[in-house]
């Protein structure tokens, strides 16, 4: 027994696929785009906490070694610590 429609369906079947792949690489390109974007914005928040904590641990090697040659404690703690809490919540 032929099948006479064969070559509508397949061509049907065909339309219908390319139809939908075409519709998923469009949604792909945009997802992609879209994940670019936060990985650029999260690397930036990256390395702006990265920059808070290297200014602290500069400034708590200098406090360290003002406490070692006065023994007296520096104003600046609580600065610092305004500042660790702030790089902190910027932390994914």
């Amino acid at each position: 027994m032929k099948c006479r429609h064969f070559p509508a369906a397949a061509l049907a079947a065909g339309l219908l696929f390319c139809t939908l792949f075409s519709g998923l690489t469009a949604y792909a390109d945009d997802k992609k785009g879209e994940l670019t974007q936060k990985q650029t914005e999260t690397r930036q928040e990256y390395e702006a906490a990265q920059s808070a904590l290297e200014e602290l641990q500069n400034e708590q090697t200098q406090t360290e070694s003002e406490a070692g040659r006065g023994g007296r404690r520096p104003r600046r703690t609580g600065r610092q610590a305004g500042r660790v809490r702030r790089a902190a919540g910027r932390l994914p």
